[in-house]
């Protein structure tokens, strides 16, 4: 009966007091070292990575193989603790399309002046500005003014729910929920 390799080798790492350090993908450096025929005699197949690991060490400890390159150290922050509040605030905001830098922020309101009289709502009313945008009210709602006002100053700010065009001539707060169509 022939003797195993295998349980030598392990046997004489073991009494030489090797350390068994963490694997280190010892298998493939092996298999670099040694050609396929060497590797399979060897029987190394069938020892662990950490067995393979101490072996390799063992090796370059004598010459044998060359050391693997250390691992590029990667510096990694420590997470940051977040209140509950901001956990929930944050909840789904992976989801969210990236925020913009402040440079490329668009403007969260733009001021115009109506091309035409303001009659009031109809429905479905056309709001045409001076700087070329055209808007349609979106909610079908509808809004009598007693006399036409003409050329209304008008803003239009951007919120949570949409777009929104004030008309303070109308009234200091009148809002009418718009969509641009040109």
């Amino acid at each position: 009966m022939r003797p195993n390799f295998s349980n030598h080798l392990r046997l004489a790492l073991v009494a030489g007091g090797l350390a068994l350090g963490p694997a280190l993908a010892a298998e493939d450096t092996l298999r670099t070292v040694l050609t396929t025929e060497e590797y399979q005699r060897a029987g190394l197949a069938k020892l662990s990575a950490e067995e393979q690991a101490a072996l390799l060490q063992a090796m370059q400890r004598r010459g044998l193989a060359k050391p693997e390159a250390p691992a590029p150290v990667v510096a990694v922050k420590p997470a940051e603790k977040k209140g509950l509040l901001a956990r929930v605030m944050d909840f789904g905001a992976e989801q969210l399309p990236a925020k913009k830098s402040a440079v490329e922020v668009e403007e969260p309101e733009v001021a115009a002046q109506m091309t035409e009289p303001f009659r009031g709502l109809q429905g479905g009313t056309i709001f045409r500005l001076d700087n070329g945008q055209v808007w349609q009210q979106r909610i079908p709602e509808t809004y009598y003014v007693g006399k036409s006002i003409p050329n209304p100053k008008v803003t239009i700010r951007r919120t949570r729910l949409g777009y929104r065009l004030l008309i303070p001539a109308v009234e200091p707060d009148f809002a009418v929920a718009v969509k641009r169509i040109q």
